[in-house]
């Protein structure tokens, strides 16, 4: 027997497929101006790094990247809330539901408002008790040890004050208004660019605090002026407190396990090689690995400018059950990504060394090898992270969780492997071993999510 669709059923379908259209076209206009903000913030660093090298010196400069890189394991890792309050706000902003959206704000403003007290304590703590030092320098001897408590004390209450306000680039995020985030996560580089440039003309030396200073409170204000604006702009979504606030809490917080896992391991590939670089070999060493590292990072921050702003809609699509979308998104995103990255792999591999001596004045040397290692595995990372974003928009944290414990793993048993062999290659080695596992994990749970959805819905939403 043949079956003819109804006209509302043709309806819905014709709606799913506008919505599609639209969503792809915003996303295009986000990558757009991603891609924009991101080169202008390269712009900007490719400035500030040899002028702060040139202020602070190499090994101030590799203390420097050592506390920011300890002072954001506390700061960056939310305990999911981040993730959580952006797939429940983005089911609902998709289901039209106003007032669930701003009953879900309302938590998040709370939740992370209430986090930021808590670190901001920590950070006092552990700046009154000297462990950010002892950890950082280990047995070595500084000439003012006490110049790293405070800089580690600055850095960390200027980022929970940027915390505290985490929930404008939250709805932002999920609206595909990310221009917004771009704009505040630029200017306040630029204004801190400005303020070095006219210390630079009056002195060539300044210490760690002040430098702290220069490039953290910048960040603060950009967070709070994009707070204001935000909600000043998007008012029927000003967050809110409604009915039914406890089973929204229970919610937000159901997956916050796999969440924790997920940032935790993050934050150890990530940030956790720069601490134990500065302790085990010393500041001049992580200066070497940090320069680089920071050139390839320009290539991974562009992919995830690029790929960031799916999660949102994926998790909207989903609800929408547009999983053809979701497919043929998320591929075109991995060739895009991936061929980019090789690309900037490359080219570095070519030409990274030379020019970073000359970049550096001549203050940073790096062998062409390590370089190589550090392409394949910042090409790896992207993949890593498009195939994470797509996993995250169809709440699978749980897999995500598990893909992610074994890289970070890996990229600790890394630093122990280099330490003992005395060769930064093998650093990268071994967590290249594991990220290539995470495409296939990543992709067989996909088609496992999508397939059931589908089997629950009639074909015509395909």
């Amino acid at each position: 027997m043949r079956i003819t669709p109804t006209v509302d059923a043709m309806n819905e379908v014709s709606a799913h497929s506008s919505s599609g259209h639209s969503t792809h076209d915003r996303l295009k206009r986000i990558g757009f101006i991603a891609t924009g903000a991101r080169l202008l913030q390269l712009a900007l660093r490719a400035v500030v790094v040899p002028i702060s090298i040139s202020l602070l010196g190499t090994n101030d400069y590799g203390y420097w990247l050592a506390v920011g890189s300890f002072a954001t394991w506390f700061t960056v890792s939310d305990l999911g809330i981040g993730q959580l309050a952006l797939s429940q706000l983005a089911e609902r902003v998709g289901a039209d539901d106003e007032a669930g959206a701003r009953n879900i704000l309302h938590l998040a403003r709370r939740l992370y408002m209430s986090l930021a007290a808590i670190i901001a304590v920590l950070f006092a703590a552990g700046a009154a008790s000297s462990i950010s030092t002892r950890l950082i320098i280990g047995d070595r001897v500084v000439a003012h040890p006490g110049e790293i408590d405070k800089c580690f004390l600055i850095v960390g209450l200027c980022m929970t004050v940027a915390m505290a306000m985490n929930a404008a680039p939250l709805l932002n995020n999920v609206l595909l208004k990310t221009e917004r985030i771009y704009i505040a996560s630029t200017v306040a580089p630029l204004l801190g660019l400005l303020i070095l440039a006219l210390v630079n003309g009056v002195t060539h030396r300044i210490s760690l605090v002040t430098y702290a200073w220069i490039m953290s409170l910048p960040s603060a204000i950009g967070a709070v002026c994009q707070f204001l604006f935000t909600f000043r702009t998007e008012r029927r979504y000003r967050p809110k407190r409604q009915q039914g606030r406890s089973i929204a809490l229970r919610g937000l917080l159901s997956s916050s396990t796999s969440l924790i896992v997920i940032q935790l391991a993050d934050l150890a590939i990530y940030f956790a090689p720069s601490v134990l670089i500065a302790r085990f070999w010393g500041p001049g060493y992580l200066t070497m690995y940090g320069v680089t590292a920071s050139v390839f990072m320009i290539g991974v921050n562009l992919c995830f400018g690029w790929g960031q702003p799916h999660i949102a809609a994926y998790a909207v699509e989903l609800q929408r059950r547009r999983f053809s979308w979701i497919l043929t998104q998320h591929r075109s995103l991995l060739q895009k990504t991936g061929g980019f990255m090789l690309l900037v792999g490359l080219f570095l591999i070519a030409l990274g060394p030379p020019l970073i001596r000359i970049y550096t004045a001549n203050r940073v040397h790096i062998s062409r090898d390590l370089v190589a290692c550090m392409a394949i595995f910042y090409c790896l990372i992207v993949v890593s992270q498009q195939n994470g974003f797509l996993l995250l928009g169809l709440k699978m944290e749980r897999t995500r969780a598990i893909i992610q414990a074994l890289n970070a793993t890996a990229m600790l048993g890394g630093v122990y492997l280099a330490r003992q062999l005395n060769s930064f290659p093998a650093l990268f080695i071994c967590i290249c071993i594991t990220l290539c596992f995470d495409f296939i994990i990543a992709a067989r749970g996909t088609r496992s999510r999508l397939h059931a959805a589908a089997s629950a819905v009639p074909a015509q939403t395909w």
